[in-house]
């Protein structure tokens, strides 16, 4: 345990280059159907720390990593409800008008935790809604909130809405593609992108499904989801084999 925190605090102290001001840009403002409710962003936490835990489990900064389980565990809270969407996840300043989940992690710790319990990426994208069917290790993601006295749990999948066919999504793993270092900043901790259901090279985590090439593909599943703003627990599973991971 003492070299593997060691070994993670080497990697966690590991600055990242500078991020040039004058070529990364903000993440646009909600666009005029924007009047849809948005939960409000938190500030974010202080840079990186480690604390074990116990049975190979660690927090590391705002997430908790655990080994043995092969998940990455994270707070978060609804963005939206309602209307089209290119993300299931983004972080805080991130596109989360057009997000459903808000994750409270910086994608940075985010991406090396899921190389830390053995997912490996492989970035075949090149722009976003590039049809190449994404590439890299599988995984799932799960969401749950407390609704009354009880802990409601649901597949990701199951809240997306697919309308043209109207029906949730249709059952998937998740495919982590990793993110990318752009002009010597890590690109997914400037655009905040995490989860995308339209084809991103920037994002972490893509959908590995045709419909991701088509940015009209998906909405929020709206009687599935508790209001803006609920908070809710995002947990990125290990697929052992295709189907397990969801």
């Amino acid at each position: 345990m003492t070299r593997f925190v060691v070994i993670l605090g080497m990697l966690l102290a590991v600055a990242l280059p500078a991020r040039p001001q004058a070529e990364a840009q903000a993440p646009p403002e909600a666009p005029a159907r924007g009047q849809r409710e948005v939960a409000p962003t938190p500030q974010p936490s202080a840079g990186p720390s480690i604390e074990p835990l116990g049975e190979d489990r660690y927090r590391i900064c705002d997430l908790v990593l655990d080994r043995k389980a092969g998940e990455v565990r994270v707070s978060g809270a609804i963005a939206v409800r309602e209307g089209p969407l290119e993300y299931l996840i983004c972080a805080p300043e991130g596109k989360l008008y057009e997000s459903l989940l808000r994750a409270d992690v910086d994608p940075y710790h985010l991406h090396l935790a899921l190389l830390l319990i053995g997912l490996q990426p492989k970035n075949n994208l090149e722009f976003q809604g590039d049809p190449a069917t994404p590439e890299g290790d599988p995984l799932g993601i799960f969401v749950s909130w407390k609704a009354g006295d009880e802990r409601v749990t649901h597949r990701a999948d199951e809240l997306l809405w697919e309308p043209y066919n109207e029906k949730a999504m249709t059952r998937t793993d998740w495919v982590f593609t990793g993110s990318m270092f752009a002009d010597g900043a890590f690109a997914a901790s400037i655009n905040k992108s995490i989860v995308a259901v339209y084809n991103d090279p920037v994002a972490i985590i893509n959908n590995p499904l045709a419909t991701g090439a088509d940015d009209t593909s998906y909405s929020a599943h709206t009687a599935a989801l508790p209001e803006v703003g609920t908070e809710v627990e995002i947990v990125f599973r290990v697929a052992a084999s295709p189907g397990e991971g969801s």
